[in-house]
């Protein structure tokens, strides 16, 4: 089983794959944060066989939302539609 982890930014998205035992995460690559950045990531998770999505957080000190993450919370939703496979942060 693969995971694929997402550290998203406003311009940027990264990308990286973990091996199959999950024990490793290797950086695959940056993708531009565009319209077409949500297919992008699902043909990432079809074509590297990921069955899990861990999508990263942005928190203060206090553990309170940064105000980055309703842009976060907006591209999970965008990533859940497209149903690619189960997202977890």
């Amino acid at each position: 089983m693969k995971i694929i982890g997402i550290d998203y930014g406003k311009k940027r998205i990264g990308i990286a794959i973990s091996d199959e035992d999950t024990n490793f995460a290797f950086p695959k690559k940056v993708l531009e944060n565009n319209s077409d950045v949500i297919n992008e990531i699902k043909n990432i998770i079809e074509t590297e066989g990921v069955s899990k999505i861990v999508l990263g957080e942005s928190k203060d000190f206090d553990m309170k939302d940064n105000p980055i993450m309703k842009d976060i919370k907006i591209f999970k939703e965008k990533l859940f539609l497209k149903k690619a496979c189960p997202i977890y942060n």
